[in-house]
């Protein structure tokens, strides 16, 4: 129990010929006490409630926040007086007297119910409501876009189908393909996950063969391929076996005896006659016995076996999504071909030449390379540069990046035709196509003056017509020859075109898998075995 005791101030007589002093200073504001503590009151300083036995001060304006317990702070409330310990149990009292009567007890179960009654008639019709007032507008919907596109623009809730799944695009984007979220983040949501595939279902019954189509007309004529080098001219293969001996002809039939003509004198003895023809093969005689094996000859030297300069190099490869994507199939066809290490990469989708160096503390396009920063994100990927990279480590330099590559791969152009072409020659920081390659390829160069660079154009694609796909790549191969770099020209040894993109393309861009394994990998492989 707290008690309180309020002491009130004593009256002072005022001499009639005394002064009156000053007022003196207001005193400090009084407690006021407010009873039990309740979570659904607002307190301020100086409010008093008891709680639990004691009694505390508001030190703060709180309101749902007790004296004590979890939601309690030093800040809002101040023991005023401790609750004292429990006293002794105090003596039993008397027997009380008795209790007054209780109250009735409470009503029996209800009893069962009666038989239903006959149905009354039917009411006549009510008149009809007012109308309702109109609801509130409901959430902006969802706008289904069939299939993604990459050259479609998108808005933020418009919903695609990609690769078995439907996904919510988060923000405007064109070109971003929503890959579940790894690199996409920020543009696309799952809104469907692609369910597993179901068993295969029975075999059923053969179709009737269709009627033959009419001929299709011949295609155009390809581009003529670049002519490959000539090759090493083999080793001579051993001697063949002997043939078996041909049989004899059959002999042909003798003449008739000629009527004996009158005995001549003796003439003089002539010139021997011609060899008569062969008489027929005879029966060959049974097999004579095997001859003892002869001692085995002196081993041969060995000879030299070619090796390819690609074998045990290790690969770097600079690239877009061809190379970020997809589980790295081209890489691997390349490296299973060529018996390469895929050492260094950095690649992610969206990426163009002017943001090939992003990574390395963001240069502006021109400008120096700083360490690379691997929690730098993407522009248009919401990745960061330690998610698009492998083999390269915070804080390194670009130089000490290339230590262990021997061959750099730059796959990139398919997002730059946006660009403006420019000409040969132009400054790395004049924001052209012709000036971005330069600056990248200018910075490996300068960075590993040993390392060999390969450039790959961009293949047939719908992110622009072919007129500009084939002005892209034309451009790569210029500035490759200029400097004296190979180029492997995709846009003409692809096997991607206008008709057959249909089938080798998964998304109007990247190749299918099938194409992966059997065009672009192949390809891209050939040539750098060819070149090296």
């Amino acid at each position: 129990m707290v008690s309180f005791v309020l002491l009130t101030g004593c009256g002072v007589t005022q001499s009639p010929s005394a002064t009156v002093g000053p007022a003196g200073p207001a005193g400090a504001p009084g407690l006021i006490f407010l009873n039990a503590y309740t979570a659904t009151l607002q307190y301020v300083p100086t409010d008093v409630v008891t709680y639990q036995g004691s009694s505390y001060v508001a030190l703060a304006t709180s309101t749902g926040v007790a004296p004590v317990g979890a939601t309690a702070s030093a800040t809002d409330w101040a023991v005023l007086a401790q609750a004292g310990a429990t006293g002794a149990p105090g003596a039993v009292g008397a027997v009380g007297a008795a209790g007054p009567q209780g109250i009735p007890g409470l009503s029996g179960a209800q009893g069962p119910a009666g038989s239903p009654g006959t149905a009354g008639a039917q009411g006549a019709v009510g008149v009809a409501g007012a109308q309702g007032v109109q609801g509130p507008v409901g959430p902006i919907g969802l706008t289904l876009q069939s299939s993604y596109l990459p050259n479609q623009q998108y808005a933020a809730r418009d919903v695609v189908l990609y690769q078995g799944s439907s996904y919510v695009a988060l923000a405007a984007n064109m070109g971003v393909a929503p890959l579940g979220a790894a690199m996409s983040g920020v543009n696309w949501a799952v809104l469907a996950q692609a369910g597993a595939t179901g068993a295969t279902g029975l075999q059923g019954p053969a179709g009737l063969t269709g009627a033959m189509g009419p001929q299709g007309p011949q295609g155009a004529a390809g581009p003529q391929g670049m002519m490959g080098l000539p090759g090493a001219t083999g080793a001579m293969g051993p001697q063949g076996l002997m043939g078996l001996q041909g049989s004899t002809g059959a002999m042909g039939a003798i003449g008739q005896q000629g009527t004996p003509g009158v005995a001549g004198a003796q003439g003089t003895q002539g010139p021997a006659g011609a060899a008569g023809a062969q008489g027929s093969q005879g029966v060959a005689g049974s097999q004579g016995p095997t001859g003892a094996t002869g001692a085995t000859g002196p081993a041969g030297p060995s000879g030299t076996s070619a090796v390819s300069y690609l074998q045990n190099r290790k690969l770097g490869v600079q690239g877009d999504s061809f190379s970020a994507l997809f589980n790295n199939a081209w890489q691997n066809v390349v490296t299973s071909r060529t018996g390469m290490t895929l050492a260094v990469q950095e690649a992610h989708p969206g990426k163009r030449f002017d943001t090939a160096f992003e990574c390395w503390s963001n240069p502006a396009v021109g400008g120096m390379l700083g360490p690379f920063t691997a929690s730098h994100n993407l522009s248009g990927t919401g990745g960061t540069c330690a998610q698009a990279t492998f083999g390269i480590s915070d804080g390194t330099l670009f130089a000490d990046s290339l230590a262990n590559v021997d061959l750099e791969v730059i796959e990139l152009g398919t997002n730059d035709q946006s660009t403006t072409l420019g000409q040969l020659g132009d400054a790395t920081n004049s924001g052209t196509y012709y000036g971005n390659m330069r600056w990248v390829v200018e910075n490996y160069l300068n960075a590993k003056p040993t390392l060999r660079v390969v450039m790959v154009t961009l293949q047939f694609n719908n992110f622009a017509s072919a007129a500009t796909n084939q002005q892209y790549a034309d451009a790569t191969v210029a500035y490759g020859n200029s400097i004296g770099i190979p180029v492997i020209n995709m846009f003409k040894l692809g096997g991607v075109n206008a008709i057959s993109s249909p089938v080798l393309l998964r998304d109007g861009a990247h190749p299918s898998d099938f194409a992966f394994a059997n065009f672009y990998g192949p390809v891209i492989a050939q040539q750098l075995q060819t070149l090296f």
